[in-house]
C-alpha cells in the first residue's frame, strides 16, 4: 500500500478540524463525513469532500451562534472596524518604515503583499509628501476612536467611522510623486 499523499493527509486534518467546528449535537454528522472520505479513491476528490465538509460545518456553526445570539450585527460591525484599523495601521507602518530607511521592517511587512518590491516602494515612500503621512495618521487615529466608541456602545461610533472612512478616501494628487 502506498503512503498517503499530501492531499489525503490534508483531507484528514481538515476533517479533524471539522469535528471541532460542529456543535456537540452534530458529532454524529462529523463522524459520518470522516467515514465517507475513506471510501473516496481519488485524493483530489477526497480533499474536495473535506473542503466541502468544512464549508458546511462553518455554516452550521454560524447558524448555531446566530441562533444563540453570540454573533450579532454589532459584532460584525466591530470586526469590520478592527479590519479597517489594522489595515490602516499596516499601511502607515510600512510607509513610515520605508521612509525612515528601516529596510528590514519594510521588507517584513512587504512580505504580506503580492508583487512587493522594496526598491520601488522606498522610492514611492520617499516621494510622498509629509501631508500624506499626517492624513494616514489621522485615519488610523479615527478608526481607533471609532473602535473604542463601538466597544463602548456609543452612538457616535458610526458617525466617527463614516467620517474616518471619508477621510481615508480623500482624493490624492499623484502628480506630486515622480516615481509613479
Amino acid at each position: 500500500m502506498n503512503p498517503p499523499t499530501w492531499r489525503r493527509r490534508l483531507a484528514g486534518r481538515l476533517l479533524s478540524l471539522n469535528a471541532a467546528l460542529l456543535p456537540a449535537a452534530q458529532a454524529a454528522w462529523s463522524a459520518v463525513m470522516s467515514a465517507e472520505v475513506q471510501h473516496i479513491a481519488d485524493d483530489r476528490e477526497a480533499l474536495s469532500w473535506a473542503l466541502g465538509s468544512i464549508r458546511a460545518s462553518v455554516a452550521e456553526r454560524l447558524r448555531f451562534l446566530w441562533r444563540h445570539r453570540w454573533v450579532s450585527a454589532r459584532a460584525v460591525g466591530v470586526l469590520w472596524v478592527v479590519i479597517f484599523t489594522v489595515s490602516s495601521a499596516f499601511n502607515l507602518g510600512m510607509a513610515v518604515a520605508a521612509r525612515l530607511g528601516y529596510e528590514r521592517a519594510a521588507s517584513r511587512l512587504g512580505y504580506f503583499l503580492r508583487g512587493y518590491s522594496a526598491d520601488r516602494f522606498q522610492a514611492f515612500a520617499a516621494a510622498m509628501p509629509i501631508g500624506w503621512y499626517v492624513l494616514m495618521s489621522l485615519v488610523v487615529i479615527g478608526f481607533t476612536i471609532s473602535l473604542y466608541l463601538n466597544l463602548r456602545s456609543r452612538a457616535a461610533a458610526f458617525n466617527t467611522f463614516c467620517g474616518t472612512l471619508a477621510l481615508s478616501l480623500t482624493k490624492i494628487n499623484y502628480q506630486d510623486c515622480s516615481c509613479v
